[in-house]
Parts: structure tokens; sequence; C-alpha cells
């Protein structure tokens, strides 16, 4: 019921998208309209409209044209009704565009209604985007925890390593900024501003959507990841088992760092935090071995962990400790990678662990 609702509420946002590429499709088209001279016989200026006749003459035909525009802005419309108006008076040529399927179609402005079509597209994602968040984010975190209830590892517990949100961010960062900041520079701005606000911003957009489609692609690539491990302690070890949702090549090795870091409050910008490693050890575990499962490969991993080392503590803002563990395979464009922030303690003697009966 719940996809039925999503997919309702994303199809809401379809007839926006349709009509806002049907204008942008279509108004790129004037641009291979043909260029006549034509002569400006009538001009009437109102306020949400300009009504004008011509005469121009198109393979040896003469017709009579009415077209002026498709944009209807009232400050556009005042413009170009003046400059019509200036022309018809002094009776000197004006030119007009001729659509050369046919010819008795003709404006006298080919400006495109790229705002409106931004607008309109804009509409559209406003209905796409919420279901696209709960669908991706909210439902997938569940399909994720469920998928990854067989890890190896047990007892102990399953640590999950979603890419989603962050990829899910600089998505729709890169949608925003490339269809409301690089597309109007580069569509609407003089030639002197565009230059000068695009040497700022198109690089910026530009980098936004290389992390977002590297994102994307790293994670159809290689899926979530899960960590499946045993209960880890203070003078004890970490031992467990990573595995990809998709394969990784066979015979790469993994890199995998772990480190236990405590996180303090910036003594100058109390709204700031940083972060020191507090000890670091890094394993090369051998080439990952199919699962159980032939798309998936999994990785062995095991950590002693040396005494005297605080056990995690997030109880408060700007005094806590955190155990990461850093997975990283091949390298380059599509590296693998994933951080899975493991829980270790410190052992009590005559505490039973989980797996122990009381």
């Amino acid at each position: 019921m719940k996809m039925v609702c999503l997919l309702a509420l994303a199809a809401c946002g379809l007839p926006f998208v349709g009509w806002a590429l049907g204008i942008f499709v279509s108004d790129t088209r004037l641009f291979f309209w043909t260029e006549v001279p034509a002569e400006i016989s009538e001009v009437q200026i109102y306020y949400r409209r300009v009504a004008a006749k011509y005469l121009y003459i198109y393979d040896g035909v003469r017709y009579l044209g009415s077209g002026v525009s498709r944009r209807q802005e009232p400050r556009f419309l005042r413009r170009i009704g003046e400059e019509l108006e200036h022309h018809r008076k002094s009776g000197r040529q004006f030119r007009c565009f001729v659509n050369p399927s046919d010819p008795s179609e003709a404006l006298l402005y080919r400006s495109p209604r790229y705002v409106l079509s931004v607008m309109i597209f804009a509409a559209g994602l406003a209905f796409f985007i919420p279901a696209a968040w709960y669908r991706f984010l909210v439902m997938g975190k569940a399909e994720v925890g469920s998928r990854c209830s067989d890890v190896p590892g047990s007892p102990g517990q399953i640590i999950i390593h979603d890419s989603r949100e962050k990829m899910f961010g600089f998505v729709m960062m890169a949608v925003v900024s490339d269809i409301f900041i690089a597309a109007p520079i580069l569509l609407f701005f003089p030639f002197k501003w565009a230059v000068f606000c695009g040497s700022l911003a198109i690089p910026a957009c530009l980098a936004i959507t290389v992390v977002a489609v590297r994102l994307v692609s790293r994670r159809v690539k290689y899926g979530d990841s899960a960590f499946g491990m045993a209960p880890a302690e203070i003078g004890g070890e970490l031992s467990g088992t990573i595995r990809t949702r998709n394969a990784v090549p066979n015979g790469i090795c993994l890199y995998v760092t772990f480190r236990c870091i405590r996180r303090t409050q910036d003594p100058v910008d109390r709204n700031k935090t940083k972060d020191h490693t507090i000890w670091e050890k890094t394993l090369v575990t051998a080439p990952g071995y199919p699962s159980r499962f032939p798309e998936k490969t999994e990785f062995s991993v095991f950590f002693p962990i040396p005494e005297g080392l605080p056990e995690t503590d997030y109880r408060g803002w700007g005094n806590e400790v955190y155990w990461e563990l850093k997975a990283e395979a091949g390298s380059g464009w599509l590296k693998y990678e994933a951080v899975f922030r493991v829980p270790v303690f410190r052992i009590l003697e005559g505490t039973p662990l989980p797996d122990e009966e009381i």
C-alpha cells in the first residue's frame, strides 16, 4: 500500500515535468526558424498582451503574420511593444522568424520561455522528491536491515554502512544547483555577467554534480555493506565479517583501519568539535571470499584491542569517544569504501557476555 501511495505521489509530478519539457523543446526549436524582413502595419499594446500585424515574404509568397512572442511577462511585453511601435511609426523594416515547415507561422521575437519551464519543472520535483526521500531513505533502511540479518558474526550485532543518505543529499544538491544556478547563468545572463558569475558558480555546481555521479556509481557497483561482529571489549578483540551487497572483483584485498577517536569541544567556538585519534591500527585482509550468495563478497576482520583505551561513550556532547572501522578496497574513481561505528566496552570481571547464560 505504501508503494502505491508513493507511486501516486510521484505520478502527480509527471504532468508538470512533461509540460516543462514540452515548453523547453518547443521554444528551443525557434532558433532553427528562418529570419526574413517584415513590414509592421499595426501595433496594439495591452497590459498582458501585444498585438501586431505585419507582412513578410517567404519563398516568393507574401504572408500576413500576427504572432509576436511566446513570452508574456508584462515588463518584456511593454519593452517590445514600444520597440514595435517605434518601427511602425518610422516605417523601417523589422524582422520576423518563420517556421520552415509551416511558413504561415511566424514570430517577431523568439525569446524562449526557459524560466517558465524551470519553474514548472521545479513544481514537478516538489511531488517527486518527498516520494523518493521516503522510498530510498525510510523504506530503504528497513530493507537493508532485513536483508543483512544473516551476516556472519553473531552473537553480537550487525552494523550497516548505508550510503543512501549522503548520496541522496548530493544528488538533490546537484539537481537544484544545476537547474536553479548553472542553467540560468548559462541561458539568461548577459555574456559579461555570465562569464563573471559562471567563473564562480559553474565550477562549484560541476564539482557537486561529479561527487553525486561518483556516489551513485559506487552505490550501484557495491551497494550497502554490513558488518556482523561479536561483542568487542577493551583488552579483548574485535572480530567479525564485512559483507558487500554486490560482489567485489576477485583478488582485491581489503585495507581495514580500526581507530579510537575522542571528540572534544572547540575551546574557541563552542558550537564546533574536533576529533583526535587516540589509537589506530591498519591491517590488510586476504582477498574477499564468495559468500553463500554468489552476488556478494565477504571479508573476515580481526583486531586485538589493547588495554588502557577508553570505551565507547556518547553521554556528553563535545566530550565523546567512539570507535570507527573503515574498510577500503581497490583504487581510483570507484574504489570500495565503507565506515562502521563499532561499540567497544569494558567488560567488568564477573559480567556475563551476551552469549553466556547467567
